[in-house]
């Protein structure tokens, strides 16, 4: 089971957990887990309490695709609410990291075609990265220099 999965659970089980949670369906690297917490959160919004067949159906009804066995896999599970903080920074961590993944990957295709905007093309996906993510980064300026020494060291082989 996946961090994604656990929180999805732990959520459910008490849903009046839901108040204090602020990750968002986008936030999930398995976008059916996302799918899965949008509808359980809908479902607690709205007064109800989750269970397998009224996530499973709600979703079935909107996709017109079989849920059962991916809800029915996150409610089987044991419910640790003690761990949500937990796994909602875990998830909001991941999606930084894939972010970040995402930016470095366009920056070496931008450098490759030669585009002449690609060091600027890629402070301005760092800012965005950290002002989503709520660092405090003001200003990327303040990083550049960090940031530039640090692909050099990549394109000169000397970190991974």
């Amino acid at each position: 089971m996946s961090i994604e999965q656990q929180f999805v659970c732990t959520l459910a089980n008490p849903p009046e957990l839901i108040s204090s949670v602020t990750v968002s369906p986008d936030d999930f690297d398995n976008p059916r887990v996302g799918r899965i917490y949008d509808t359980v959160r809908g479902i607690i919004e709205r007064g109800s309490t989750p269970d397998i067949l009224m996530v499973a159906d709600t979703l079935e009804f909107e996709s017109e695709s079989n849920w059962i066995t991916d809800v029915s896999e996150l409610f089987d599970q044991i419910s640790v609410p003690s761990n949500l903080e937990a796994y909602e920074s875990v998830i909001k961590r991941q999606k930084r990291e894939r972010q970040y993944r995402g930016a470095a990957d366009r920056f070496l295709a931008d450098v490759k075609s030669g585009d002449p905007a690609a060091g600027s093309n890629v402070l301005h996906a760092v800012k965005q990265i950290e002002s989503n993510a709520g660092t405090g980064i003001a200003h990327v300026s303040e990083y550049a220099q960090g940031i530039v020494q640090h692909i050099s060291d990549v394109a000169d082989g000397k970190v991974l």
